[in-house]
């Protein structure tokens, strides 16, 4: 009887203490806010030639919720399939900008323009890439570049990369070659423990508090 007890006891002390160490998820503010704390290194920038490079780490679930947003009733089984969907990469949001405007646009010449619209939307393949601890390099896989026509603050791409490649890396860099801004080379550095530490993103209360609305 007191061995069962003081195993039960131990039990309940190892559960409070697990579930201690688990954050509690997310709603968007407040992953938003996570991502872009210093401390957690997934929000990184770097200025070169007046440029302003900036690389956010964009976990799957965010993702997710942006599509179900376009969605006026979204059922499980849709959450499910989008996770899925996304779960097989990892996602990064490369941004450019000067003087808080979209960069492109503030290179003072039609030619550059012209030039660096044509590199960001279709060779960004060339510039980019990572390269894991172990001295791996990983391709993308595909990106997206987010035409906003002067109305953003930056030029902003979502890049994509093979999960299986990186995650069973300790750390890797993100590599951004130089690719028309006169910015050279730029390189920076994510470990795989401060993507895992993310707490997870509250997708179904989210969905709820907006269908209430």
């Amino acid at each position: 009887m007191v061995k069962t007890f003081i195993r039960t006891a131990q039990l309940g002390v190892l559960a409070v203490l697990f579930s201690c160490s688990r954050p509690a998820p997310l709603d968007k503010a407040g992953m938003e806010a996570y991502l872009n704390k210093s401390s957690h290194h997934l929000t990184q920038q770097s200025t070169r030639n007046g440029i302003d490079i900036g690389l956010k780490y964009m976990p799957q679930s965010l993702l997710v919720l942006q599509e179900l947003s376009k969605n006026q009733d979204p059922a499980h089984q849709t959450v499910d399939t989008l996770q899925k969907k996304y779960a097989s990469q990892y996602y990064f949001l490369l941004s450019f900008s000067k003087e808080g405007k979209e960069a492109i646009r503030q290179l003072g010449d039609y030619s550059l323009y012209s030039k660096m619209l044509q590199t960001l939307a279709f060779r960004m393949n060339e510039y980019v890439n990572i390269t894991t601890a172990s001295n791996d390099t990983v391709q993308l896989s595909d990106y997206a570049f987010q035409q906003t026509y002067g109305l953003s603050d930056a030029n902003t791409l979502l890049l994509a990369f093979p999960a299986e490649k990186i995650k069973t890396a300790s750390s890797f860099h993100v590599n951004i070659a130089e690719c028309g801004f006169a910015t050279g080379s730029e390189r920076f550095e994510f470990k795989s423990k401060d993507i895992a530490n993310i707490p997870e993103l509250d997708i179904q209360n989210i969905i709820r508090q907006q269908a209430a609305k």
